[in-house]
């Protein structure tokens, strides 16, 4: 899945540079002040030492890149525990928000490798096909065009237009006992929102994160538990996920 925020209306802009200036703020609070205050997260330094707490600037700042074979540590913004990862040579960027975390190569997002989000504080659109500009930087709007997170995830992914998915398989992700899925994003009737792409809308975090993809998408869906919460991971097909993964550890 790829991220977009309503905070910033600009095509190709990676539109995670949203969400609540502060951590502690409730869910609330969150869903009424969508800012561009952010905690994306990146590391500037060209020393570091072995392990790099990632910053979380409050404005999204392009130049601070991941660098390729340091380890950084993720705070438990998004999942309620630490990610912990070494940065690969298509790794340049990484955000960290409430109900979401997601590596990329380029700052657009374009070129998303891996997302994780907590479907426990997810919904997903009522119309997967709605125009997601209509909604700006309204986050009642948002939630309003959005129903809580079906219990199957799954089926509900299965059903959207346009989709093919593969058999649910028993796996592991990162350590985790996890059920898989693999889909096929294929022709859809809907909005453009990336550049001349069409948009098939997902989930929305109240943080003010909303996924799409995009027609030719591909990659494999897993679901899995950590300390209660049901996580979502969406590994994108040929962008480098896999081998990303192999570096990832989720928790202590």
């Amino acid at each position: 899945m790829r991220p977009y925020c309503p905070t910033l209306l600009v095509a190709l802009t990676f539109l995670a540079a949203c969400g609540s200036s502060e951590s502690t703020q409730s869910a609330d609070t969150v869903a009424a002040t969508t800012a561009i205050e952010a905690s994306t997260i990146a590391s500037s330094t060209t020393e570091a030492p072995t392990t790099t707490v990632l910053a979380e600037p409050r404005t999204y700042d392009p130049t601070k890149i991941l660098h390729e074979g340091l380890l950084y540590t993720a705070g438990d913004v998004a999942i309620g525990t630490e990610i912990t990862f070494t940065a690969t040579d298509k790794t340049r960027y990484s955000n960290n928000l409430p109900g979401f975390f997601s590596v990329q190569n380029q700052a657009s997002g374009d070129e998303t490798l891996l997302s994780i989000s907590d479907l426990s504080t997810a919904f997903v659109f009522k119309n997967p096909l709605d125009d997601i500009f209509a909604y700006g930087r309204d986050n009642a709007a948002l939630l309003a065009a959005t129903d809580p997170t079906p219990e199957d995830f799954f089926a509900y992914f299965a059903s959207l237009p346009g989709v093919t998915v593969g058999p649910i398989t028993e796996t592991q992700f990162a350590g985790f006992t996890a059920r898989s899925m693999s889909y096929e994003v294929g022709d859809f009737a809907g909005v453009a929102c990336n550049g001349p792409k069409l948009c098939l809308l997902t989930t929305f975090q109240p943080s003010g994160i909303s996924s799409y993809y995009n027609p030719g998408d591909s990659g494999v869906l897993y679901i899995f538990d950590v300390a209660g919460r049901s996580i979502l991971a969406d590994v994108i097909g040929g962008n480098g996920g896999v081998e990303f993964i192999a570096t990832m550890t989720i928790g202590n």
